[in-house]
């Protein structure tokens, strides 16, 4: 079951509707139970996987609690129960890569449950907070149980922290109509993204890609901001579904991108994206590594052992560990060279506020670029395929290829290009609005009546239109 679908249109009011009709206890066995329904309506096998995670999390993390006083027990209980959860990772997701390496000794491969790096890592984060003493461990079984299971993020996120969502499960919620207003207006807001947006985009991205030996330079270009914008809208669109529907219920989960492509440097672009999953790489291994507390050369050495193992995450395969390091690298690259911007600035013949706005929009165009290089090993199916792309971009790009280059010829038609360039003038101007400081949702509701109605109305009708064009599966699915 997707969030884009009709069964989650008739499952999710009436497990909202129902869990809001109950006490906190018989609420959370309602969450509980729908959430594993949630989950094993792909594979009833999922459901296993999950329950033996979310089982080794709940023991381990209440003999840590019991074991206060004895330091070599509760490091032997943190130690096991990280490796259990991560082997369970290993043998579902990286076995086959792995065994691949060693030329196919092991003739066996393993099920793939649908969103196990995310309830994986959400568990390991918790054993950790409980192992450092952060936070307490949960003694109630079903809350403890319902934090890897939580149906609004369990397929890709947001990444949650014990501390934050196993406080709401003890908390009484009760109808809220500005919650499930705003909720609602995030989850059409989701479907926007990912059903006019992304989806039209996927079509442009596996055409170029597909065919990208009979592509011209402006052709692979075209497709990989493709690309780079589909799993923007196809993963904000995720998350802004996922926080939505939790809103709708009286939960708060974590914000998952912040107008990433506003970004100034490559540094900064990776604290907006995908929030909650760098931020757990951050607290859970690049300060654990020593951060930038033992010197810039270790810094350096961290941020590309973060990013390389972030590669390897998204993905068993090859490219995405280049496309994670080559991300770490153009974030090193960008630290070291920063002086000389800065030193290049001040010679700038320009001065004042044009000179201000010309650097920001260099900057922001570099980290877009270097951006999309390294995302064409994300969406390469091989390394060779990767280098063949940008070998054709920078040694065969031509200015003459620009007029010569007809965008209908990328897997739209005239209708469909049109309401996809329409379709991003309004995504900008969310972006540009959530930049500055103003919540889209607010402004819609500071409108008339019949504007804000015909907004809404617009954008579903927009939505229904697109609900056979494209890519339909979240990309995120896949890791």
């Amino acid at each position: 079951m997707v969030f884009n679908s009709v069964a989650y249109a008739i499952f999710f009011p009436i497990v909202a509707i129902i869990y809001l009709c109950l006490g906190t206890g018989a609420g959370n066995i309602w969450l509980l139970v729908s959430s594993y329904f949630f989950y094993m309506s792909a594979d009833i096998r999922y459901g296993a996987i999950l329950f033996g995670a979310s089982l080794v999390t709940y023991i381990s993390t209440n003999i840590l609690e019991k074991t206060a006083n004895n330091a070599l027990l509760r490091k032997i209980t943190a130690v096991m129960a990280v490796s259990i959860e991560l082997l369970l990772l290993f043998f579902f997701k990286y076995f086959g890569f792995f065994n691949e390496m060693t030329g196919n000794y092991f003739e066996v491969s393993f099920l793939l449950p649908v969103g196990i790096s995310f309830y994986v890592f959400q568990a390991v984060g918790y054993i950790i907070d409980v192992y450092r003493g952060d936070i307490r461990a949960e003694k109630n079984f079903v809350q403890a149980m319902l934090f890897t299971a939580f149906f609004p993020g369990i397929l890709s996120g947001p990444i949650s922290r014990a501390g934050e969502l196993i406080p709401q499960f003890k908390v009484k919620h009760k109808f809220d109509y500005a919650n499930v207003r705003e909720g609602l207006v995030r989850m059409g807001w989701g479907l926007f993204m990912k059903l006019v947006i992304a989806s039209r985009l996927s079509i442009v991205a596996n055409l170029v890609y597909d065919n990208h030996t009979e592509a011209n330079p402006v052709q692979l270009i075209l497709g990989t901001f493709a690309y780079a914008l589909q799993i923007y809208c196809d993963f904000a669109s995720y998350s802004e579904l996922a926080i939505g529907s939790a809103q709708c219920m009286g939960f708060k989960l974590r914000e998952n991108f912040f107008q990433p492509f506003f970004a100034t440097s490559s540094a900064e672009l990776w604290r907006r994206w995908h929030m909650s999953l760098m931020s757990w790489f951050k607290d859970y291994l690049y300060i654990p590594l020593g951060g930038s507390r033992k010197g810039r050369l270790r810094k350096y050495v961290n941020i590309l052992i973060v990013f390389t193992l972030s590669g390897l995450w998204h993905g068993a395969a090859w490219t995405y560990v280049l496309w994670g390091f080559l991300s770490g690298l153009f974030q090193v690259t960008g630290e070291i060279l920063k002086k000389y911007r800065e030193r290049i600035m001040e010679l700038w013949p320009l001065k004042g506020r044009l000179a201000g706005l010309v650097h920001h929009g260099i900057k922001v165009f570099l980290t877009v670029f270097f951006f999309n290089v390294s995302l064409v090993f994300f969406r390469a199916k091989s390394i060779s395929q990767a280098a063949e792309i940008l070998k054709a971009v920078f040694t065969g790009f031509r200015f003459s290829d620009i007029a010569k280059t007809n965008v209908f010829e990328l897997g739209l038609g005239y209708i469909n290009l049109g309401i996809l360039a329409f379709s991003l003038l309004i995504l900008f101007a969310v972006d540009l609005a959530r930049e500055r400081g103003r919540e889209p949702q607010k402004l819609l509701t500071g409108l008339s009546p019949a504007l804000r109605w015909a907004a809404y109305y617009g954008m579903i009708l927009m939505i229904l239109l697109s609900t056979n064009i494209g890519a339909q599966r979240f990309i995120y699915f896949q890791f």
